[in-house]
């Protein structure tokens, strides 16, 4: 952050495992009073094998997913 929230301020995190306890959470709770709006995208079901591109895209979590997320908080 570069200076003071304002209303409209957005925070967006990519967690490469689960929501619970990572980064975004960390950061939730540092700024979720200043009301920063916080988004998440993490993983949240367990896969068993596949591709690593494979694996990110049934996750949501690849490249392609991340900017399609952005583009909706936006």
């Amino acid at each position: 952050m570069l200076g003071p929230p304002t209303p409209k301020a957005k925070s967006y995190h990519r967690e490469d495992h689960y929501s619970h306890g990572g980064l975004g959470d960390a950061v939730l709770s540092a700024v979720g009073s200043d009301g920063i709006r916080v988004h998440k995208l993490a993983v949240r079901e367990i896969l068993h094998s596949g591709k690593p591109d494979e694996l990110l895209d049934r996750v949501e979590i690849s490249a392609r997913a991340i900017v399609e997320s952005v583009k909706k908080i936006l």
